[in-house]
């Protein structure tokens, strides 16, 4: 076939094959060949769940949670009957907290444990109380499953066994003075800084133990002897505590300290160590709240030696009597356990009958 002249109209130019004519009618169009059918594409057929089974262990004990954090449990994924695949995790069951699992997916093979770890993000906000956290593993579309539940404990306990946070104590650090002169268990560090509080001592553990409790509690019931919290009423009667070489406490002087003795850590150094709400409540903070009050004035003086004359004049004593009350009846639900109530309503009985000068003034 030759090729014609180039015909043009315009800017539009097209290159006319011979059987056409310049201004004529184009040449019809060649026949297009014939498809082929199209073959559909087949889908891809689900791979096969794996062979065997697993088991999800996260230990046996409870974990503890504190007033607020970040808790952590490693976890491991174990091989059973030959399984071999990718196990999806998860977790549930905690209220008003963050539960999962990181990473949250782990290859399990028969040769080979898989490991993450269960972290709880909590707040202020999450209520008291024992809880189960689940945690589960999943593979092959949902058809093979496993299980397992670990108990999550928030309460008063568990709240004193913590070592205070880093926030917790620089909180109280910029409102209150602590001014350890003696420290009996200095070298005995049992909270540390790079496990998220600060390096202390089983004393200073202590006291910074019992001053969060103080800053963070509070009660359905209002306080009998002031209009404020637990710790607005401390940090505005007092300065501080400074801790000394003594058997005795006191306060105050004119610097508005609390003098705290020191001497039976010296010589039980072990029962520095609080690990139980009643510990806490029967030792530091007792003598705390006790002494505090006497920084409100000097109208409540003691009588026949160590004794407040009534209940009604709510002095140190009588102050003491009514943390334990409330701590037993008006604390947050959950926050003391069955076995602590009994044991904080024995302190206040015991309060109620042999330390008042007068004491038909306080019946139980």
């Amino acid at each position: 076939m030759r090729l014609g002249a180039i015909c043009c109209a315009g800017i539009v130019c097209v290159l006319a094959v011979a059987s056409a004519h310049c201004g004529g009618k184009a040449a019809p169009a060649a026949p297009s060949a014939p498809s082929s059918p199209s073959t559909p594409t087949p889908s891809p057929s689900p791979s096969p769940a794996p062979a065997g089974t697993f088991t999800v262990t996260c230990g046996t004990t409870a974990i503890d949670l504190a007033w607020s954090g970040v808790d952590t449990r490693a976890c491991t994924i174990t091989s059973a009957n030959g399984f071999d695949g990718d196990v999806a995790l998860s977790c549930s069951g905690l209220p008003s907290a963050s539960c999962e699992l990181d990473p949250p997916s782990v290859r399990v093979a028969p040769e080979r444990a898989g490991s993450s770890t269960l972290k709880i993000s909590y707040s202020e906000g999450m209520p008291f109380g024992v809880f189960d956290a689940t945690a589960t593993g999943t593979a092959g579309a949902g058809s093979t499953t496993a299980t397992t539940t670990v108990s999550v404990q928030r309460d008063g306990n568990s709240i004193t066994r913590h070592c205070p946070s880093a926030a917790d104590v620089a909180a109280i650090d910029s409102a209150v003075l602590l001014v350890f002169e003696h420290d009996p268990t200095a070298g005995k560090l049992v909270c540390l800084a790079s496990e998220g509080s600060r390096d202390l001592t089983y004393l200073k553990a202590s006291a910074y133990k019992g001053l969060s409790l103080i800053r963070h509690i509070t009660f359905s019931a209002p306080l009998p002897w002031t209009s404020g919290t637990m710790w607005q009423w401390f940090t505005s009667s007092v300065r501080g505590i400074r801790f000394r070489n003594q058997n005795f406490s006191s306060c105050c002087e004119s610097d508005r300290m609390i003098s705290m003795g020191t001497i039976l850590a010296a010589a039980h150094p072990e029962q520095v160590i609080f690990s139980r709400l009643t510990d806490l409540t029967g030792g530091f903070l007792g003598v705390t709240v006790h002494e505090t009050r006497h920084a409100n004035g000097k109208g409540f003086p003691h009588c026949a030696g160590s004794k407040d004359r009534n209940l009604a004049e709510l002095g140190g004593i009588a102050v003491t009597y009514h943390l334990n009350r409330l701590l037993a009846d008006s604390a947050p639900a959950g926050f003391t356990t069955a076995q602590e109530r009994i044991g904080l309503l024995a302190v206040a009985r015991n309060n109620c009958q042999n330390n008042y000068c007068e004491p038909q003034s306080c019946s139980f």
